[in-house]
């Protein structure tokens, strides 16, 4: 599997948005699967929608934006962690 990064998500949404490529096109491209890219485009399209809803952005607002909120580092909820102890044994 191969690991995404920040700016390859960036990447898709541009090329789907700004180049009017196809989520297979993009697929063949970056060698990421369909799944994936479908995902990050629903993602953008999603907020896209919610920020004008929210009426935090018009229609006509810059894409950039957007796409640099949806592709931020994710927020892990660490809240039900258990704590562990390391024993460390010298040999």
């Amino acid at each position: 599997m191969k690991l995404i990064s920040l700016k390859d998500k960036q990447e898709i949404i541009l090329s789907y948005i700004r180049d009017g490529k196809s989520q297979r096109q993009i697929s063949r491209e970056t060698g990421i699967d369909r799944k994936v890219i479908r995902k990050y485009i629903k993602k953008y399209e999603e907020k896209r929608r919610d920020l004008i809803n929210e009426g935090k952005i018009d229609g006509n607002t810059d894409i950039q934006e957007i796409i640099d909120n949806i592709v931020e580092r994710s927020k892990y909820n660490i809240e039900n962690r258990h704590k562990r102890k390391l024993i460390y044994i010298m040999l």
